[in-house]
C-alpha cells in the first residue's frame, strides 16, 4: 500500500507550521459564519417581506399604495392630453337623462384611458329602458355613447289591469312611454315569454297589424287573434306565422271580411274551417288555403 505522501513547508519551524494551520482554521470558520450570516438575512428578509406584506394587505395600506401609483399613472396620461372634454349621448328618448347620467360616472378632466368601458356599458344597460349600449373612446378627449332603447310591442293583460311589455318580455313603464299609441293586448300567463313570435307575426302581414286587436294564448301552445271586427283567427301550434299569411291570403280572395263569420279555423294545414255567425249554421269549409 502507497503511503500518503506530506506536503512540508522546507525550512518552516513547527512554530510557523502552527500558525499557517491556524491561520488557515480562521479563515475557514469566517466564510462558515459569512454564509450563515447570509442565509439568516435570507430568511428575515423573506419573513419581512411576507409580514409586511401581510400586515399591508390587512391594513389596506397595499391597496393604497397601488392606487396612488395608479392614480398619479393616469394623471400622467391626462397632463399628456388624454383627458375626457367631451361626451356625445345618442339614441334616449324614455330612459331619464338624471338616470343615464348616474351611469355614466364620468366627468370632464378625467383620464380617458382609465374609464372602465365595459363597466360603463353593464351600468346603462341595467336601466329598464335600455336594451343595449356600445361605449367607444375617440382619443384623446372624446366619449360616444349610443344607446337603443326597448320598445313596447304590447299591452299584457295582468291581474286586471294591462302593462306595457317589449319583444323579450320585459315589463316598461306606462309614464315614460306615453307616445306609443295603440297595442295590441295579449292573454295568458305564459303570453310575455312568446310575445316575440307574436311581434314576428304582425311584422310578415302589415297589412292586418291595425285589424288585430288581442291575441289569447290557448293551453299555452298557440294563439286565438282577435280582429277588431269581432272575427277570432285560431292560429296552429307549429308554423302559426304561415297560417297567418294564409289567412291574408283568404281574406283578399274570398273577402273573409265581407262574410258573416265569427272564427276562421286555421289549425290544419290544408283547409279553413268558417265559423257562421249563426250558431245553428254549419261550418264553411275551405280547401283552397293549401300552400303551394
Amino acid at each position: 500500500m502507497a503511503k500518503r505522501s506530506r506536503v512540508r513547508v522546507k525550512g518552516a519551524s513547527r512554530a510557523q507550521q502552527a500558525a499557517e494551520f491556524s491561520r488557515k482554521k480562521a479563515k475557514l470558520r469566517w466564510r462558515q459564519w459569512k454564509r450563515r450570516v447570509g442565509a439568516a438575512g435570507l430568511i428575515a428578509g423573506a419573513a419581512y417581506l411576507g409580514i409586511g406584506g401581510w400586515w399591508l394587505h390587512h391594513t389596506g395600506g397595499l391597496e393604497r399604495a397601488e392606487q396612488m401609483a395608479s392614480g398619479a399613472f393616469w394623471n400622467m396620461t391626462a397632463n399628456a392630453g388624454f383627458e375626457l372634454k367631451q361626451v356625445y349621448l345618442s339614441g334616449r328618448t324614455h330612459a331619464d337623462s338624471s338616470v343615464v347620467k348616474a351611469a355614466l360616472d364620468v366627468h370632464a378632466g378625467v383620464p380617458i384611458l382609465s374609464l372602465d368601458l365595459a363597466a360603463i356599458q353593464q351600468r346603462l344597460e341595467a336601466i329598464p329602458e335600455v336594451k343595449g349600449a356600445v361605449v367607444v373612446r375617440e382619443l384623446p378627449a372624446k366619449l360616444h355613447v349610443a344607446l337603443s332603447e326597448r320598445m313596447p310591442v304590447a299591452l299584457w293583460q295582468r291581474g286586471g289591469g294591462h302593462v306595457l311589455i317589449d319583444a323579450d318580455g320585459m315589463v316598461l313603464s306606462r309614464e315614460k312611454y306615453r307616445d306609443v299609441g295603440s297595442l295590441p293586448v295579449i292573454v295568458g300567463e305564459d303570453a310575455p315569454k312568446h310575445v316575440q313570435q307574436f311581434a314576428d307575426l304582425l311584422d310578415k302581414v302589415p297589412s292586418l297589424r291595425q285589424e288585430v286587436l288581442a291575441a289569447v294564448r290557448i293551453g299555452e301552445r298557440r294563439w286565438n287573434v282577435q280582429l277588431k271586427r269581432g272575427l277570432t283567427v285560431m292560429l296552429p301550434e307549429r308554423e302559426p306565422e304561415a297560417a297567418w299569411q294564409r289567412f291574408a291570403t283568404l281574406v283578399q280572395e274570398e273577402a273573409l271580411f265581407a262574410k258573416a263569420i265569427r272564427s276562421v279555423d286555421m289549425r290544419m294545414e290544408d283547409r279553413v274551417f268558417l265559423m257562421p255567425q249563426e250558431q245553428h249554421k254549419s261550418p264553411i269549409t275551405l280547401t283552397t288555403a293549401r300552400d303551394t
